[in-house]
């Protein structure tokens, strides 16, 4: 059993550590985030709203050049949250954005910009949750200050999985901006308010330290999709394209590229999962079922979900759009005393949001724990009985770190004195990353070649793949001068530790037509988890690779066809799948092959 360290002595700093985690630079395009983490607020001087005309009279309103994106802590830009407490005119404090405050500003709101609706959209590569935030327009602060086990009750964004290491994750968004509203500037404090300014921090509790100064409307679409069972080395390849941008930000060319082929392969076998989400407006469900739709044979994937979300955007106008930017101001402009309370800084927020995901995983190792209680339960069945008795001897600690989790995080909001969080030593026991051994399974091909005994790379294989039978070899020669022979083969590879023979159980094969309908090329047989696919070594007689048979099998048909090839098996969690893995058009002449056109989905 792992010594539980600060569960619950959170102010003894001999027992705490105090924790910071690294802020993530800003995509590309994005102006850099400045830190204003000081002890000082007088340090941190920010600039103040200027003042804009409006119809003839003053208006106080951020410009987009005045309010780059910046601290984590105490910003001056906030994105979109349901539990966000912020609105125009609205008072709040930054240590916690959920928390609503009485109205203490008396004002009119007015539109500022009345430029043409602009719409834009953006494709991203994230790492983490602040990221898929981000990119999204929706607001981390909001999320890190309301705690639950799941995030918020209405995102329905599932992250489990989405940024484990051979899982890629990008968020294509759509934005559609119908301008800013401000206050007018006779914008003031209520008579009320004004009595609490002789007791700042009286004021601070019941009023706020900031208050919303403008805020943009419009509309937001996401579609988050991630891919799970990478190789190592595509996602190598892929994330060296972000290599000078932060290790995240907008694919270029290159990467989209990258992207829609792995995308479209993932489709094939139920690796890509596409979730959708939206800032208001209905119809969510609608989207869904449309990108769901987009043909596994499209060739660029991307741009038809891209045409969705457009098509999603233009059911907004300026009348049902909703607030997805707010600019703030503090309350010093309206004469309170800003030095009255202490500052939130960088270093509490960032504690704040590594105490949620800490929380979060802690959450689903309690779930998980009480999934092992019940015999039938997959992930029982999974482990068995040695092991699972094992983990359960964890499942105490798991629930006393979860508390530790929630009452840190409760205690970081309500603690004043400290630059940063006092943390657990740690938030999770790990537990929870079993779920990526139950994950989907996936084809793996691989060629082999001599002298030395190579394995081909995930390129080459495809290259080899796609070359023509009957001058694949000399294409094998051209890629690796001196190789003697090839042999490609191919297996399922699961996600499950141990034996794949022994975790596969049965097998069959079948073809899907493009048509509809669909023809089993043999039945339920033992085992199946990988074979032979295409062998070539020229001095001896080679035996027949499955490729043959598969060719054998188009070549009985009488006149024109096209589908997919797949396996279907049966693993010893009596779960099935189907791997598609070949794709073909050909004209069968009952006895062979007039046309033949293929693609190895690899």
């Amino acid at each position: 059993m792992r010594a539980l360290v600060c569960a619950v002595a959170y102010f003894s700093f001999s027992m705490c550590v105090f924790a910071q985690a690294q802020k993530q630079p800003a995509p590309p395009d994005l102006p850099e985030t400045t830190a204003t983490n000081f002890l000082n607020p007088r340090l941190a001087e920010k600039p103040q709203p200027r003042n804009m005309t409006y119809k003839g009279k003053s208006i106080m309103a951020f410009t987009e050049a005045e309010v780059p994106v910046e601290a984590v802590g105490d910003p001056q830009a906030y994105a979109y949250h349901e539990n966000s407490a912020l609105g125009l005119g609205k008072g709040f404090d930054p240590r916690d954005v959920s928390q609503y405050k009485r109205g203490c500003i008396k004002g009119q709101q007015v539109a500022i910009d009345t430029g043409p609706v602009d719409t834009n959209l953006r494709v991203i590569y994230v790492r983490d949750r602040n990221q898929l935030n981000f990119s999204m327009n929706y607001d981390s602060k909001a999320d890190a200050a309301f705690l639950t086990a799941k995030g918020s009750a209405r995102f329905s964004v599932d992250t489990s999985g989405a940024f484990d290491s051979d899982a890629i994750t990008v968020v294509m968004t759509g934005k559609t901006d119908f301008g800013r509203w401000g206050l007018d500037a006779d914008a003031d404090l209520t008579e009320d308010a004004k009595k609490l300014l002789s007791d700042g921090k009286k004021f601070a509790e019941i009023c706020g330290t900031r208050y919303v100064a403008a805020e943009r409307r419009g509309a937001s679409v996401s579609a988050v999709i991630t891919i799970s069972r990478v190789s190592s080395e595509f996602k190598t390849e892929f994330v060296s394209e972000f290599a000078g941008k932060g290790g995240w930000g907008d694919l270029s060319a290159s990467a989209k590229s990258k992207l829609t082929l792995a995308l479209r392969y993932a489709r094939y076998q139920s690796r890509a999962n596409v979730q959708v989400f939206a800032t208001g407006g209905g119809g969510l469900s609608s989207l869904k079922e449309g990108l769901e739709k987009i043909p596994l044979d499209e060739k660029d994937p991307l741009s038809k979900t891209f045409e969705a979300l457009g098509g999603f955007l233009n059911g907004f106008t300026a009348a049902n759009a909703a607030p997805i930017r707010y600019y703030v101001a503090s309350m010093k402009q309206f004469g309170w005393d800003e030095y009255s309370v202490d500052p939130w800084t960088d270093a509490r927020e960032e504690s704040l949001r590594t105490l949620v995901q800490w929380y979060r995983n802690a959450s689903l190792e309690v779930e998980l724990y009480q999934q092992l209680h019940d015999t039938s339960s997959l992930l029982y069945r999974y482990l068995g009985s040695e092991r699972a008795t094992i983990e359960l001897k964890d499942e105490e600690e798991a629930k006393l770190l979860k508390f530790a989790d929630a009452k840190a995080h409760a205690t970081c909001k309500q603690e004043t004195r400290l630059v940063a969080c006092s943390m657990p030593a740690y938030g999770a026991i790990g537990f929870y990353n079993i779920v990526a051994e139950l994950g989907p399974p996936k084809m793996l091909f691989q060629c082999l070649t001599n002298p030395g005994a190579i394995f081909t790379d995930e390129q080459k294989t495809r290259l080899i793949l796609s070359t023509a039978r009957n001058v694949r070899f000399e294409f094998v020669k051209g890629l690796m001068p001196g190789a003697e022979f090839v042999q490609c083969s191919f297996s399922i590879d699961l996600a499950m530790l141990g034996d794949e023979y022994k975790n596969i159980v049965a097998s069959r094969q079948g073809f899907d037509y493009a048509t509809g309908g669909e023809d089993w090329v043999h039945d339920w047989r033992a085992g199946g988890g990988g074979m032979y696919f295409w062998y070539l070594w020229p001095i001896y007689n080679n035996p027949p690779g499955f490729e043959n048979t598969i060719i054998e099998w188009f070549g009985k048909h009488r006149g024109d066809f096209s589908g997919t090839y797949f396996i279907e098996f049966e693993d010893r969690l009596n779960r099935r799948f189907r791997l598609p893995f070949y794709t073909a058009a050909w004209h069968g002449t009952g006895g062979g092959l007039t046309k033949f056109e293929w693609e190895v989905l690899q």
